[in-house]
């Protein structure tokens, strides 16, 4: 939904950079939402980011239809995602590529937080990312913004009763144990470039609403 998204990106590539987006991917399949934010139809805006080195980390919690629209909040959100997933795959973005120390990559990835609502379908995720070549990143939630407002959802990082989470699903689901994570609740994402906002501030972690000249008062 930032409208400086695709010159951030131009520029970084134009240094050598390799930018990471997190999206839920949705704008890739609307048509109308990708035209009005960018000014680009799906299929340009999905070789736009292509075609200048961007690798994506889709927020994925569920493959069931009624529960993404029940936490997304919008109808007809999942089929949108879909089809956006459907343009990313058909580009390329999920291609192996190898290298010589024998590193196999792509340039795509699922990140799913688990909940009371989805911990089940976990397994399924994660054979969702794989047989599309993506890797697959399943986590406890960091408590900010809305996270804070339905907390009855989530399954506490330091809780007791988490443990069996973590060593069965986690450890065993997992693929990375958690997105740029410190430890529970502090995102690492400013150790290794700029985070910016969907407002245009440089934020400490990607999931806070609030900027670095907030931190630095």
């Amino acid at each position: 939904m930032t409208k400086d998204l695709c010159g951030i990106i131009e520029h970084a590539s134009s240094k050598g950079m390799y930018s990471v987006v997190v999206s839920n991917g949705n704008i890739f399949g609307n048509e109308k939402l990708a035209n009005t934010v960018f000014n680009k139809s799906c299929d340009e805006l999905v070789d736009f980011f292509y075609n200048h080195q961007a690798s994506f980390i889709f927020k994925l919690e569920t493959l069931d239809e009624q529960l993404y629209e029940k936490i997304v909040g919008v109808k007809g959100s999942f089929r949108q995602f879909m089809n956006g997933m459907d343009r990313v795959f058909r580009k390329g973005f999920t291609e192996i590529k190898e290298y010589g120390d024998g590193t196999r990559l792509t340039r795509i990835a699922f990140s799913g937080v688990i909940s009371k609502q989805n911990f089940h379908e976990v397994p399924e995720l994660k054979e969702f990312a794989n047989k599309n070549h993506a890797q697959f990143i399943c986590k406890f939630p960091s408590f900010i913004g809305n996270t804070q407002l339905n907390k009855e959802l989530f399954f506490i990082p330091t809780e007791d009763s988490t443990l069996w989470l973590r060593e069965n699903y986690i450890r065993m689901y997992s693929e990375k144990p958690e997105t740029l994570t410190t430890d529970y609740l502090h995102c690492g994402a400013w150790s290794y470039g700029v985070v910016v906002g969907e407002t245009g501030d440089i934020r400490l972690c990607y999931t806070c609403y609030m900027s670095s000249r907030t931190y630095h008062r």
